[in-house]
């Protein structure tokens, strides 16, 4: 999601080609619109969205509703083989806004590395 854009729907496609802090961000822009957000991961992302799901509980901008696990069919060169599928369902916290807004208090108290002049 761009920097600036609202989000659409409350759904993230976890996926072991970014780190869980990219995921943690996208997370926390999509409960600032919708009350829920969804983890979907296959394979060996599982173990990225629940590090995710887990630091947004702990952080306390969510708290773990539902957690589903099943097996999906993808497609390969060779045929199709039976892949995992996590999802988890967060429900955004009572004091959402308020840990938000102290951890961009922070944020911009501490400039990274290539930010300072």
């Amino acid at each position: 999601m761009e920097k600036g854009k609202e989000a659409t729907n409350n759904i993230i496609r976890v996926n072991g080609q970014r780190p869980a802090s990219t995921f943690l961000g996208v997370s926390k822009k999509i409960l600032e619109t919708f009350e829920t957000v969804e983890l979907h991961s296959l394979g060996n992302a599982i173990s990225l969205a629940a590090h995710v799901a887990d630091s947004l509980q702990k952080f306390g901008y969510a708290t773990i509703i539902k957690t589903t696990i099943s097996t999906e069919e993808v497609k390969r060169e060779e045929g199709t083989a039976k892949k995992p599928k996590m999802i988890i369902i967060l429900k955004k916290t009572a004091d959402f806004k308020r840990k938000a807004d102290e951890f961009e208090k922070l944020r911009a108290s501490n400039p990274r590395p290539h930010e300072k002049s």
